[in-house]
């Protein structure tokens, strides 16, 4: 393992195996043509995507198709749900749960510290914002529901608890 942490050693073969999963699903892509609205769009070249991880940064090719009425598509990037932007999900989660913690600089230090992955205060600051628009919606949505009283729910869970006991065990209680 040489210099590396087991925890660094850990997060290298996450990024390799990430890259490795991006290739073979790349290389099983089609690339004959795909239709788009009803329009048949062919297979224009590779194009390259970086990719940024809890395991850092991971660089990859993927098909590109392309038309002048149509535009630019890689299917590849909507098949493994990628998003428009460059980050994973898990990432931007990731700084987003310490961005409410700490301030953005704080958070970046942080992340970088324990993975030893670079993001900007600049990107931290765009994850938030953008993920932030879609806040008021979700408290617009249908009211959780409601729970009852914490000692209803030990009553509940002495009750679900008693009744999977053999009937033995309960004569002991």
């Amino acid at each position: 393992m040489g210099t590396l942490s087991l925890f660094q050693w850990l997060l290298s073969l996450g990024a390799q195996l990430l890259l490795l999963f991006f290739q073979v699903r790349s290389a099983s892509c089609e690339r004959e043509g795909i239709i788009v609205k009803g329009q048949r769009v062919r297979y224009n070249s590779e194009q390259k995507r970086v990719y940024f991880s809890i395991f850092g940064k991971v660089p990859f090719w993927r098909p590109y198709f392309h038309t002048s009425k149509s535009g630019g598509h890689t299917p590849l990037d909507e098949e493994l749900s990628l998003g428009l932007d460059r980050y994973s999900d898990f990432l931007r989660e990731t700084l987003e749960y310490l961005a409410v913690y700490v301030p953005f600089n704080k958070a970046v230090d942080i992340f970088q510290r324990i993975l030893k992955s670079s993001v900007s205060t600049r990107v931290e600051q765009a994850i938030v914002a953008e993920d932030a628009e879609d806040v008021l919606a979700y408290y617009e949505q249908k009211p959780a529901p409601k729970v009852k009283s914490e000692v209803g729910r030990r009553k509940q869970l002495l009750q679900l608890y008693t009744q999977s006991l053999p009937t033995h065990a309960l004569r002991k209680m």
